[in-house]
């Protein structure tokens, strides 16, 4: 049987990934200044969500830019699995820091849209993390970085991982995190209200144009999650309903303690987890509201009748 580390109390705190959001169909919003513009359709990968990164304009061949790395990893004998907004940055750091084994990394890669004029600076920042993670590999050289999705979801990580040679059930243990629903949804609010790269009022998708609207109730209930409304968020944890026997569920409530536990039954621990990308906001009870929270349930429901966390005002 799969298994869970820890008793399903509520919790709200803890580290936090730096990721975007995404639809199948997105547009920028129009903003103030000399950087109005907007976006038709972007054709994405079936189930992932779009860009964040594009090419230089007029270079329809170039790689594009990407600012953040969120992924899927495996060694010899253990694969993590990103869930956005759960840390997946924190994690992926931890592991590589800890198994000596060589790992494989798939780096997300966006879709080129040279018609998207970003600002200077954030073009720059954004080529320069590019290049910075090319060159150091996350300063190991047993790291291999790979060309693919971003937060992989259960099922496509087998078609990812066909042309290594690999299966799911190959692996010791497949790593997920699973976070307060209620919290995942505040800490994604604030993340997206920061705009698109950071620049404020631009929005890349639904979602984030409805945080920037600043109506919390209103995002709970109609804002997706990385394309899709109920989150089907089982699926990264799940295939056709079903957990694999060696799917290891870690809280993001107590991250680092059930990450040494579960690493550590697999490779000796030698670093501690690192707080990377955390969104500072306050705790998300003052956000909750019975409107917003029937649509975080309706939203992550499969969270809670999994029991992993209870219902708050429900």
């Amino acid at each position: 049987m799969h298994r869970i580390l820890s008793p399903t109390v509520p919790g709200h705190n803890g580290a936090e990934a730096l990721n975007s959001a995404g639809m199948h169909h997105c547009r920028l919003s129009a903003i103030r200044g000399p950087y109005c513009c907007t976006l038709d359709a972007v054709h994405l990968t079936v189930g992932h969500p779009p860009a964040d990164g594009y090419n230089r304009p007029g270079n329809q061949n170039a790689k594009p830019f990407h600012g953040k790395r969120t992924t899927m990893l495996f060694s010899e004998r253990l694969l993590f699995i990103h869930v956005p907004k759960t840390a997946g940055m924190s994690v992926e750091k931890f592991l590589i820091d800890n198994v000596a084994d060589a790992m494989t990394v798939t780096d997300g890669q966006g879709l080129p849209n040279p018609a998207i004029r970003l600002p200077a600076f954030v073009k720059f920042k954004l080529g320069l993390k590019r290049f910075l993670a090319g060159a150091t590999a996350w300063n190991r050289a047993s790291v291999k970085t790979v060309e693919g999705s971003r937060h992989v979801r259960l099922k496509d990580a087998q078609k990812v991982l066909a042309p290594f040679g690999r299966k799911l059930a190959d692996f010791d243990s497949i790593i997920a995190v699973v976070r307060n629903p209620y919290d995942l949804e505040v800490s994604r609010y604030h993340f997206l209200r920061l705009g698109f790269h950071g620049v404020r009022g631009l929005a890349q998708n639904v979602e984030q144009e409805i945080a920037l609207s600043g109506d919390f109730e209103r995002f709970a209930a109609e804002a997706p999650y990385h394309g899709r409304l109920p989150a089907g968020i089982e699926d990264w944890y799940e295939i056709d309903g079903k957990m694999p026997e060696n799917m290891r569920i870690v809280r993001f409530e107590a991250l680092e303690e059930e990450l040494n536990k579960v690493v550590g039954e697999l490779y000796p621990i030698s670093a501690r987890l690192r707080r990377l990308n955390a969104t500072a906001h306050a705790p998300y009870p003052s956000f909750l509201s019975q409107k917003s929270e029937a649509g975080i349930y309706r939203k992550y429901r499969w969270l809670f009748d999994r029991q992993f966390y209870r219902r708050e005002l429900g």
